[in-house]
């Protein structure tokens, strides 16, 4: 049941990131016509479960890798507004003797999560960078300044996520826009962006 359950679970995993304005391939047509309504679960193999995930990831794998160098082709040609533009970091060199661990958090502020959380980091006197979306500091400008307001740092998670989905020009128009907002709110103008 373990194994079926897990099967299921990858099958709905493939579709969970299409967004909008994601068009489906010819690639994609074995899925689509995979019957999971004629199949009983409780009477399947697990090993016809395990041979039928393998098929599909073989068939799959291709497609995934088109569809990551797709991607990356895409942000190649997105250009980061120029308040953002700066110097990456990839590393930082640490002493032999410390014990560094960065926390950060994306997607938020939301009421639940963000409270809690802040509630454990103040407990344990830690500091952490919350990413913040543009939509979600609209919706939740006091928690957003609460993040503020316990010495946290602040990055540009752009307006509502799939900015990959646009052009150049309202990508840039996300981060600008969630960047503007952020300062607004929590009087911080931040420059991370991820």
């Amino acid at each position: 049941m373990a194994t079926a359950a897990a099967a299921s679970s990858f099958f709905a995993g493939l579709f969970v990131p299409l967004g909008a304005g994601f068009e489906l391939t010819s690639s994609f047509d074995f899925l689509l016509n995979f019957d999971t309504n004629s199949l009983e679960l409780s009477s399947l193999d697990d090993r016809v479960l395990v041979a039928q995930s393998e098929e599909i990831f073989a068939r799959l794998f291709p497609f995934l890798e088109t569809l990551e160098k797709e991607e990356k082709a895409a942000l190649l040609k997105l250009s980061v507004p120029t308040s953002f533009q700066g110097k990456t970091i990839n590393s930082i060199p640490l002493n032999n003797q410390q014990k560094l661990i960065a926390l950060t958090f994306d997607d938020g502020p939301w009421p639940d999560s963000t409270n809690n959380i802040l509630y454990i980091l103040k407990q344990y006197n830690i500091k952490a960078t919350f990413f913040l979306l543009g939509q979600n500091v609209q919706n939740f400008p006091a928690l957003a300044q609460q993040i503020a307001n316990h010495g946290h740092a602040l990055g540009n998670h752009t307006w509502n996520h799939p900015y990959h989905y646009h052009d150049e020009a309202a990508a840039a128009q996300q981060i600008d826009n969630t960047a503007a907002l952020i300062y607004k709110t929590t009087g911080i103008h931040t420059y991370l962006f991820r």
